[in-house]
């Protein structure tokens, strides 16, 4: 005696959204095989930038730009003040890298967003070491030209990097657009 199995597939529509919140849903082929007991499903997952914009991207930007102000703030504000805002700002930044982490694949190599990451931080920390060399030189009557030129300097420098990384962002993301 011989079992014959039969084997068919049956071709189902999806009719779910296609843009979910982190990614896109392109060509949804849904098949049920094996009698109904089997269903095999096949998609590309197209990555929505606007997720990483919104919580990885913006929030760190406006941290960054949270730790320039203090270099701006009333010379007659305590040192500890400005320093707490600048190692606060620190350590949401380093949060907010590794909440970034979480929510990509592991790769050997650096991506675009541990590279806005790392100078994130970096302007972070210039500041935090600006303002300590501030305070250092407060009593050694050079710190006003100091001040001057950091106040000019480091904001200029944010301004390039950002600038400069959103433009080579922009142009990689509308190289690899279909």
């Amino acid at each position: 005696m011989c079992d014959v199995l039969l084997q068919f597939s049956v071709y189902l529509l999806f009719s779910g959204d296609k843009v979910l919140n982190q990614f896109g849903i392109q060509d949804p082929v849904l098949r049920l095989e094996k009698n109904g007991s089997k269903l095999k499903a096949s998609f590309v997952l197209d990555r929505n930038p606007t997720f990483m914009i919104m919580n990885a991207y913006l929030p760190s930007f406006f941290t960054m730009a949270i730790t320039i102000a203090s270099l701006f703030l009333n010379d007659q504000i305590h040192f500890t003040t400005t320093i707490m805002l600048v190692l606060t700002s620190q350590l949401c930044l380093y949060t907010l890298f590794q909440t970034s982490l979480d929510g990509i694949p592991k790769t050997a190599y650096l991506k675009y967003i541990d590279y806005w990451n790392m100078f994130a931080m970096s302007v972070s920390l210039t500041n935090f070491f600006t303002l300590f060399v501030w305070e250092v030189l407060q009593y050694k009557g050079i710190q006003n030209p100091i001040k001057t030129i950091t106040r000019v300097v480091i904001p200029l420098i944010t301004f390039i990097g950002v600038f400069l990384y959103w433009t080579m962002a922009g142009l990689l993301h509308f190289q690899y657009i279909d």
